[in-house]
């Protein structure tokens, strides 16, 4: 709907380099992952397109579980855009595909409650299939973009 925030002489952060960490940080040190908080910082605020870069160089660096779950944090974040611009196909592909890894990671962080990377994801994906399950029924229409529903924030546990 607007410029390209990074890619586009228009964006309002074209031409700014960003500076990540040399090393990547272990999931276990989320809190010192500046990277991983800003990010959780620009989706909360709706900036879901910075919030997918901010991440995208982490999972690059990442392994394993940490790597599935910053996957699924994008694809969600990714799926929060198309909702925006109004694409039902991808919103359905890319909210499906990402809480799928996140639920995965559930599978495999072996936390009892589920918590990962200081994200209750039980709690989260409570949240995320009650705002998308209106886009999976049979009739999507404009009203269905304005259901009073809570987006899924990421709140963060200490």
């Amino acid at each position: 709907m607007t410029p390209h925030p990074i890619r586009d002489p228009l964006g309002h952060s074209y031409g700014i380099e960003e500076e990540h960490d040399a090393e990547p940080l272990l999931p276990e040190l989320w809190r010192q992952n500046e990277d991983y908080l800003y990010g959780v910082d620009l989706y909360n605020f709706a900036y879901w397109w910075e919030a997918h870069e901010a991440w995208e160089g982490l999972w690059h660096q990442a392994e394993d579980t940490y790597r599935l779950y910053l996957q699924g944090l994008i694809q969600v974040s990714a799926s929060l855009i198309k909702y925006h611009a109004r694409m039902l196909r991808p919103l359905r592909t890319l909210s499906t595909a990402g809480r799928d890894k996140l639920r995965q990671v559930v599978a495999e962080c072996g936390n009892a409650d589920g918590t990962y990377m200081g994200l209750d994801l039980p709690a989260f994906l409570d949240i995320a299939d009650a705002f998308f399950a209106p886009f999976f029924t049979d009739t999507v229409t404009e009203a269905t973009y304005h259901q009073d529903s809570v987006k899924p924030l990421i709140l963060l546990m200490d």
